[in-house]
């Protein structure tokens, strides 16, 4: 294998590589004055030197190398700096977090896919100078981060996605993601039938139409029909009262049983009410069901 194909460290992989223009600068200088930083391996694993790697390449020089110097850290028992993997990542921050062709952040969702959950310093800290981006940044990175790693690659990448403009993405899609959820809970327990409808393959927002259809004609059937009621009671029921208390009474039948839980005392009451009506106003249901006939 050529060694300019070798292998690089997967937290150094995270970062950019520079601009085609600034690495074809860097190759001219190599090609002129020579590799002047060596790059840094650990088991013929690249370390830190992609950049550099890369403009050796295009130069046609083969780059110098150096091992990297693992440290003897005692293990305190809270932290795992004493560990081969944590003093690499922690290299590969301190030395890319300096770059100043990244963003901040680029630097911050960097810093958040190496660490992508705030660890626990010690009384030694964590080793690193300090970040070069707020704590705000960072949650805002390991919020992207948890929610979608595309968009945290566009982030690192630069690629039309500024850490800002993608937290603003983020929380909206966790906003509607979260009243999607309250809206399926509700049809799970309300509307089963609806909820499987979903799970079939029909539109959600489609079948949330049909639920807000049922829900609106149920409030206005007991709505109209107590209103109706009431005019009975103090007798002053017509003809055209009884007509339409009868309509009412009969929407309350027919969405009543879509109702399983949140509505179910209320609904009860009114398909007994509804029951009650339509007996009562039994020559008024017959002469009303006759006109519906007749204007069909």
């Amino acid at each position: 294998m050529s060694i300019f194909e070798m292998e690089v460290h997967p937290s150094a992989d995270i970062f950019p590589m520079i601009p085609k223009s600034d690495l074809e600068a860097l190759a001219a200088s190599i090609t002129e004055n020579g590799l002047i930083h060596p790059l840094i391996a650990h088991n013929d694993v690249l370390i830190d030197g992609r950049n550099r790697l890369a403009a050796c390449k295009i130069a046609g020089v083969n780059p110098s190398f150096m091992d990297f110097d693992l440290k003897d850290i005692e293990d305190d028992g809270k932290t795992d700096y004493h560990t081969e993997d944590s003093q690499i990542k922690r290299f590969i921050t301190a030395v890319n977090l300096d770059r100043r062709d990244l963003l901040k952040g680029q630097k911050a969702m960097a810093y958040a896919m190496m660490f992508p959950y705030a660890i626990n310093v010690g009384r030694r800290g964590n080793g690193l100078a300090a970040k070069p981006f707020s704590n705000t940044l960072l949650s805002q990175a390991r919020t992207i981060l948890a929610h979608s790693f595309s968009l945290a690659r566009k982030v690192i990448n630069n690629d039309d996605m500024t850490i800002d403009k993608a937290y603003i993405i983020v929380t909206q899609e966790q906003k509607d993601e979260a009243k999607l959820s309250a809206r399926k809970v509700l049809l799970e327990e309300d509307h089963p039938d609806l909820l499987a409808r979903t799970n079939d393959g029909e539109p959600f927002e489609e079948v949330w139409a049909v639920y807000r259809v049922r829900n609106e004609a149920t409030d206005a059937a007991i709505s109209g029909m107590n209103a109706s009621m009431s005019s009975l009671i103090y007798m002053e029921m017509d003809f055209s009262t009884k007509v339409s208390a009868v309509r009412h009474a009969n929407a309350v039948i027919k969405y009543a049983p879509f109702f399983k839980h949140e509505h179910a005392e209320d609904i009860s009451s009114a398909v007994k009410l509804a029951k009650n009506l339509a007996e009562n106003l039994t020559h008024f249901v017959e002469e009303y069901n006759e006109k519906s006939e007749t204007n069909k």
